[in-house]
């Protein structure tokens, strides 16, 4: 193997692609221009599907000890409560948006990266990039490196991942565009204790005439406030010179809240100004764009950290499988072709929400205030919204790798592999979730069967044609029958599950075992 793939940036992008590709083997260099770790909270929700995935890594157990489970989201008009969004109604285990410090985030991931022996090189900046595609060497980018005293370093890699964030050099030396605008007013955010009656179990958003605040729970009576339009200062500079204060804080929240509340002993505040971006692609040649160097957009719904991370999910199981030779190189143009329409959703989504909740025109309000009650409370409404917000919804139908043979369940190819409890004849008839049978370090074959048959049909075995795969045979769990046939459909249907969880193929009993040999001919044997 070469020499690593080179990650810049160690935020959570970073980190979530040095975990991912260091679970698969390859070795990667981890880098970034900040002194040490970040102390501040930033981004704060961590969302349904994303805890999904840090189940399968091990790291979710520190999360739920840490974290504080948010189930409801309240929206308000005007002062009054329009719309309480339930995360019940979202279709995983994890219902409900989990608040915790982005900084406990990454200490999270940093320590799950030192256990797979990658050490971050904190100070040192990247400075110049280049790339030769013609070249026949395995080490076809080049990197110009400052270190932290100041010397510059040649160093040369296969691949390169940008995690720098916004103001990313890899997107901007290759020219990407960055499509998207500006908002022109201020914000201002502090993290705040808060003695009074605002609900611990819910997120607040407030919108008035006087613009938008949220309010996330970071643990009872521990809240993050974010609003436009925050007061203005006499200081010469626009009025947003130093951080907020503490009276700025409550200012603010006294004049569009109607629920009484005292913060005090404020952690931490600042101003910032919000972007609604993306790139048009997240690859040139040998180098990638993720997370914050690809897109950025309002807070609202709190989706740029998850997005971000599950940008390198998708993208390290296709790149740790070229690189090992298990697949060729035309498998890595699903990652933008899979992971733009998603960026685009969830932008088309922030922005949405931003603007009429922060909407300020009396036409605008009166039409919130009086058709969100109504359409906010149907059931489907809720559902709907829950399950995009927690990125339960998105999927990859469109994509190549998705294949469709004739399979009877409700379950797609390109489709996240649902939350169905079963029974597993091969493990004595134990119940489990579908979820810890798959394996997020390859691909898993899902066969329904009936009854304690765990036998696999010896023609889809011969399929197989020796490729490494976890296979499952399925039951229907005790209660659950009816569940089970409506998902999977009939005996025999089989799911051909990838490594971030999703399903590849999906096919009924007589299709499925022609629909593999095409799927692995395809798609991991180079040169097929």
């Amino acid at each position: 193997m070469s020499d690593p793939i080179l990650i810049v940036g160690a935020g959570p992008t970073g980190l979530t692609a040095a975990l991912e590709l260091s679970r698969f083997g390859v070795p990667v260099r981890l880098v970034d221009q900040a002194e040490g770790p970040a102390t501040t909270s930033r981004a704060l929700g961590i969302q349904a599907r994303t805890m999904e995935l840090l189940e399968q890594r091990g790291l979710v157990d520190e999360i739920l000890r840490l974290g504080n489970p948010a189930g409801f989201g309240s929206i308000y008009g005007d002062g009054k409560r329009l719309v309480r969004i339930d995360f019940s109604t979202v279709r995983s285990r994890y219902a409900y948006l989990m608040n915790l410090s982005q900084a406990e985030t990454e200490r999270i991931l940093r320590e799950a990266v030192a256990a797979a022996g990658v050490a971050i090189e904190w100070r040192t900046r990247l400075v110049g990039i280049a790339q030769d595609s013609l070249s026949h060497d395995a080490d076809k980018v080049t990197a110009t490196l400052e270190r932290p005293d100041g010397t510059l370093e040649l160093a040369h890699a296969p691949w390169l991942i940008s995690g720098e964030g916004a103001h990313s050099l890899v997107r901007t030396t290759l020219g990407m565009s960055f499509a998207g605008e500006t908002n022109p007013r201020h914000y201002m955010l502090g993290d705040v204790r808060v003695d009074g009656d605002l609900a611990a179990t819910d997120f607040h958003i407030f919108g008035s005439a006087e613009g938008f605040m949220a309010l996330f729970p970071l643990a009872p009576g521990h809240f993050r406030l974010i609003a436009d339009n925050p007061p203005k200062r006499d200081d010469g500079d626009g009025g947003h010179e130093g951080a907020p204060d503490l009276a700025e804080i409550q200012q603010i929240y006294d004049q569009r809240s109607a629920i009484p509340a005292r913060f005090h002993d404020m952690s931490w505040s600042s101003w910032f100004r919000i972007n609604s971006r993306m790139v048009d692609r997240l690859a040139v040649g040998r180098m990638f764009v993720g997370g914050d160097a690809a897109h950025i957009h309002a807070p609202a719904g709190a989706q740029g950290m998850n997005t971000g991370m599950q940008d390198m999910i998708n993208l390290c199981w296709k790149l740790a499988l070229v690189e090992r030779g298990q697949a060729s190189v035309g498998l890595l143009d699903s990652y933008g072709a899979e992971r733009l329409p998603v960026i685009r959703g969830v932008l088309g989504k922030t922005e949405t929400i931003t603007s009429l909740i922060g909407t300020e025109a009396p036409v605008g309000r009166m039409i919130i205030d009086h058709v969100a009650p109504l359409i906010g409370g149907l059931r489907a409404v809720q559902s709907n919204t829950a399950n995009h917000m927690a990125q339960i919804e998105y999927g990859y139908g469109h994509s190549a790798l998705s294949e469709n043979h004739g399979a009877k369940g409700s379950v797609s190819a390109g489709d996240r592999v649902p939350e169905l409890t079963v029974r597993v004849p091969g493990a004595g008839g134990a119940v489990s979730r579908l979820l810890p049978l798959l394996d997020p370090s390859g691909f898993t074959l899902l066969v329904a069967q009936d009854g304690d048959d765990a036998t696999i049909d010896p023609a889809l075995a011969s399929a197989l044609g020796g490729v490494a795969l976890r296979v499952v045979a399925l039951a229907a769990a005790s209660g659950e029958e009816d569940a089970y046939r409506h998902v999977l459909g009939g005996r025999g249907c089989v799911f051909l599950i990838r490594p971030d969880g999703y399903v590849a193929l999906a096919a009924s009993a007589r299709a499925a075992p022609d629909a593999l040999r095409g799927w692995f001919d395809r798609w991991l044997r180079p040169g097929g």
